[in-house]
Protein backbone atom coordinates (compact mmCIF):
# COMPACT_ATOMS: atom_id res chain seq x y z
CA UNK A 1 0.00 0.00 0.00
CA UNK A 2 2.99 2.11 0.62
CA UNK A 3 4.62 1.51 -2.26
CA UNK A 4 1.48 2.76 -4.54
CA UNK A 5 1.02 5.57 -2.19
CA UNK A 6 4.54 6.44 -3.36
CA UNK A 7 4.37 6.51 -6.41
CA UNK A 8 1.31 8.60 -7.00
CA UNK A 9 1.88 10.97 -4.50
CA UNK A 10 5.12 11.55 -6.55
CA UNK A 11 3.22 12.68 -9.55
CA UNK A 12 1.59 15.80 -7.74
CA UNK A 13 2.76 19.00 -8.63
CA UNK A 14 3.43 20.47 -5.07
CA UNK A 15 6.02 16.99 -4.61
CA UNK A 16 6.59 16.45 -8.40
CA UNK A 17 7.81 20.13 -8.65
CA UNK A 18 9.97 20.63 -5.63
CA UNK A 19 13.75 21.57 -6.01
CA UNK A 20 14.87 19.83 -2.96
CA UNK A 21 13.40 15.78 -2.08
CA UNK A 22 13.78 14.93 1.42
CA UNK A 23 12.60 11.69 2.57
CA UNK A 24 12.10 11.21 6.75
CA UNK A 25 11.93 7.23 7.88
CA UNK A 26 12.49 6.22 11.03
CA UNK A 27 14.70 2.78 9.99
CA UNK A 28 17.36 3.88 7.00
CA UNK A 29 16.75 2.16 3.90
CA UNK A 30 20.25 1.94 3.50
CA UNK A 31 23.51 0.77 5.90
CA UNK A 32 27.11 0.80 6.10
CA UNK A 33 27.34 -2.77 6.00
CA UNK A 34 24.02 -4.76 5.01
CA UNK A 35 24.42 -8.22 5.52
CA UNK A 36 21.40 -10.07 4.14
CA UNK A 37 19.23 -12.13 6.40
CA UNK A 38 15.91 -14.42 6.13
CA UNK A 39 14.96 -12.71 9.19
CA UNK A 40 16.25 -11.20 12.30
CA UNK A 41 16.48 -13.20 15.59
CA UNK A 42 14.73 -10.37 17.68
CA UNK A 43 14.07 -12.62 20.67
CA UNK A 44 18.47 -12.65 21.12
CA UNK A 45 18.50 -8.99 20.97
CA UNK A 46 19.21 -8.83 17.02
CA UNK A 47 17.91 -6.35 14.65
CA UNK A 48 17.30 -4.91 11.17
CA UNK A 49 19.96 -2.31 10.49
CA UNK A 50 18.29 -1.09 7.44
CA UNK A 51 14.80 -1.42 6.23
CA UNK A 52 15.32 -3.94 2.97
CA UNK A 53 11.45 -4.20 2.50
CA UNK A 54 10.91 -0.74 3.02
CA UNK A 55 13.65 -0.50 0.40
CA UNK A 56 12.45 -2.87 -2.00
CA UNK A 57 9.11 -1.26 -2.19
CA UNK A 58 10.15 2.74 -2.47
CA UNK A 59 12.78 2.24 -4.53
CA UNK A 60 11.91 2.97 -7.63
CA UNK A 61 9.49 5.79 -6.75
CA UNK A 62 12.63 7.35 -5.62
CA UNK A 63 14.45 6.62 -8.30
CA UNK A 64 11.86 8.61 -10.65
CA UNK A 65 11.32 11.33 -8.05
CA UNK A 66 15.26 11.76 -7.94
CA UNK A 67 15.18 12.44 -4.71
CA UNK A 68 18.23 14.03 -2.44
CA UNK A 69 18.48 12.07 0.78
CA UNK A 70 16.76 9.68 3.42
CA UNK A 71 17.03 10.93 7.06
CA UNK A 72 16.62 8.25 9.74
CA UNK A 73 17.50 7.05 12.97
CA UNK A 74 16.91 3.72 14.48
CA UNK A 75 20.79 2.80 14.17
CA UNK A 76 22.11 4.57 17.33
CA UNK A 77 25.35 6.14 15.83
CA UNK A 78 26.07 8.66 13.03
CA UNK A 79 26.29 7.83 9.65
CA UNK A 80 26.38 9.40 5.88
CA UNK A 81 26.16 7.12 3.12
CA UNK A 82 26.98 9.36 0.02
CA UNK A 83 24.53 8.44 -3.50
CA UNK A 84 25.89 6.08 -5.88
CA UNK A 85 25.09 4.50 -9.06
CA UNK A 86 22.84 2.09 -7.12
CA UNK A 87 21.43 3.99 -4.65
CA UNK A 88 20.59 7.55 -6.55
CA UNK A 89 20.10 9.31 -2.85
CA UNK A 90 22.23 9.60 0.19
CA UNK A 91 21.32 8.44 3.48
CA UNK A 92 21.94 10.23 7.01
CA UNK A 93 21.69 8.67 10.23
CA UNK A 94 21.61 10.12 13.13
CA UNK A 95 23.05 9.24 16.68
CA UNK A 96 21.80 7.54 19.85
CA UNK A 97 20.42 7.77 22.72
CA UNK A 98 23.32 8.25 25.06
CA UNK A 99 24.82 11.50 25.64
CA UNK A 100 27.80 11.07 24.07
CA UNK A 101 26.20 9.58 20.93
CA UNK A 102 23.43 11.72 20.65
CA UNK A 103 22.88 14.25 17.81
CA UNK A 104 20.74 16.67 16.35
CA UNK A 105 20.30 17.17 12.98
CA UNK A 106 19.74 21.11 11.34
CA UNK A 107 18.40 21.11 7.89
CA UNK A 108 18.66 24.44 5.81
CA UNK A 109 17.94 25.28 2.52
CA UNK A 110 17.36 28.10 -0.22
CA UNK A 111 17.76 28.85 -3.95
CA UNK A 112 21.40 27.22 -3.97
CA UNK A 113 21.51 24.47 -1.83
CA UNK A 114 19.70 22.46 1.23
CA UNK A 115 22.31 21.77 3.42
CA UNK A 116 22.01 19.14 6.31
CA UNK A 117 24.17 19.41 9.46
CA UNK A 118 24.51 16.52 12.00
CA UNK A 119 25.80 17.79 15.37
CA UNK A 120 26.50 16.37 18.55
CA UNK A 121 25.15 18.03 21.90
CA UNK A 122 27.89 20.40 21.73
CA UNK A 123 27.11 21.82 18.77
CA UNK A 124 30.22 20.32 16.82
CA UNK A 125 29.34 19.21 13.45
CA UNK A 126 30.09 15.57 12.79
CA UNK A 127 28.35 15.02 9.29
CA UNK A 128 27.74 17.27 7.07
CA UNK A 129 25.52 16.94 3.20
CA UNK A 130 25.05 19.45 0.54
CA UNK A 131 22.81 19.09 -2.08
CA UNK A 132 21.80 21.32 -5.24
CA UNK A 133 17.98 22.09 -6.22
CA UNK A 134 16.54 20.29 -9.40
CA UNK A 135 15.88 22.60 -12.31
Amino acid sequence: EQGKWLAEIITQPEFRDAPYRVIFCHIPLRWKKERVIARADYGNGNYDSYSKMSRDVWHDSLVAWKAHVVISGHMHETANIPANEQFPYAQIVGGGPQPTRATWMEVNADEKELVVSVKNLDGQQVERAEFTPLS
